[in-house]
């Protein structure tokens, strides 16, 4: 077998099973086959040595609001875009959805119909973009975080038919307060376009929240940011979803949004099925930003954390790695379920888990070879080196 790329001498981690000193090789961006120890047969016209480091398949962050200097919100070009997905590719996420957040229509628009544009062409050298997500505008305005106030506004099914229209099938989430006048309506006609409906920035009650999931609500984002905590006979958003294995759950988990125990409580509560962990990056991403504007908003970053002049935490400099990192090596959770909760979960929110966020004959060979410090060594996209 003639192949473009042999990776070998790896510890594959395949999402069930580890493999010591194993191979993976590509052909046309695709992998071609997996196994211990490459066979004689297979030629290759490039051979990577991982000596031994650890092969996953690329990470999956499905809130990224921007990265390596940019906001995809408020710097609304397509070469401000593709430095952010370069950003996130080098930090070994090789999927991002893009994240849309509260504004003026027209200027959502525009960043929709640049994302969905760059969804269908790729990005050379960066992350694929796997859809889009729009976060807002439809938040409760004491849980706006830092969503600014002045493009906050009720449900609205024209709204939301434009925005989904202009995203030509690209917008894969949508995140809104349930209990706002309106919702269940907006959550009907998202559902039947096959977006996945999440509850964030909400001061929704548990019967609410139920409510909504009969309606088709799947998910829950970042969850305890943006929402109430939970009360012994008022579990709010976070306790139904703590409870309710029908929905999935958002986290972040750079111990700076939720403490570790929270962190910890949430993991032993869901499954790596329903649970993936996410960023919700903002510019400094990736970059050696220090502050940077958020729809007038002033964001600097402290310690890996993004904080508002007033204390808001509003995103993370912390990338997906280390909040891996932070499950296993701190928290002590196991490697195979976290792997999962930043490959094969968000790929199967995006609709993509046949050729994403696993490791086996046939995916899009989309990988990342981490040193023991869990720092990327080598990213692959789609069958080529990220040089």
């Amino acid at each position: 077998m003639t192949v473009d790329l042999l990776l070998c001498n790896a510890r594959l981690l395949t999402g069930g099973r580890v493999i010591d000193n194993g191979y993976v090789a590509v052909r046309d961006g695709r992998v071609v086959g997996i196994g211990a120890s490459a066979t004689a047969d297979i030629e290759a016209v490039e051979v990577v040595d991982c000596q031994g480091r650890t092969l996953t398949p690329g990470f999956i962050d499905i809130q990224v609001n921007g990265g390596g200097g940019f906001m995809f919100s408020t710097q609304v070009d397509k070469g401000n875009y593709e430095s952010v997905a370069r950003a996130h590719a080098r930090l070994g996420v090789t999927t991002i959805c893009p994240t849309i957040v509260s504004n003026e229509l027209d200027t959502m628009l525009a960043s929709v119909r640049v994302v969905a544009e760059m969804c269908d062409e790729g990005v050379s050298g960066g992350s694929r973009f796997g859809g889009i997500h729009i976060e807002g505008p439809f938040l409760d305005h004491a849980k706006r975080g830092g969503h600014g106030p002045q493009f906050l506004k009720l449900p609205s099914l024209d709204w939301v038919k434009e925005v989904i229209e202009t995203g030509r099938g690209h917008v894969k989430i949508f995140t809104l307060a349930p209990e706002l006048p309106g919702a269940m309506e907006v959550i009907d006609y998202l559902v039947d376009q096959g977006v996945f409906v999440s509850a964030g920035h909400t001061a929704a009650d548990a019967a609410t929240v139920r409510r909504a999931v009969d309606h088709g609500l799947s998910g829950v984002t970042h969850i305890f940011n943006g929402m109430d905590g939970i009360q012994h006979r008022v579990p709010g958003v976070a306790g139904v979803a703590l409870a309710d294995d029908r929905l999935f759950v958002g986290l972040i988990a750079d111990l700076l949004h939720l403490s570790a125990e929270t962190v910890t409580t949430v993991v032993r509560c869901k499954n790596s099925e329903t649970l993936y962990l996410t960023t919700d990056a903002v510019s400094p991403m990736g970059s050696s930003e220090n502050s940077f504007d958020l729809n007038g908003v002033t964001v600097t970053v402290r310690d890996g954390g993004c904080y508002t002049e007033d204390g808001v935490l509003a995103g993370t400099a912390t990338p997906l790695p280390v909040m891996v990192k932070n499950l296993r090596e701190r928290l002590g959770f196991g490697e195979q379920e976290t792997l999962r909760m930043v490959t094969s979960t968000p790929a199967r929110i995006i609709g993509r888990d046949r050729d994403l966020g696993v490791l086996r004959h046939g995916v899009l060979a989309d990988l990342v070879v981490f040193e023991p410090d869990s720092s990327p060594w080598l990213v692959v996209l789609e069958g080529e080196l990220l040089r």
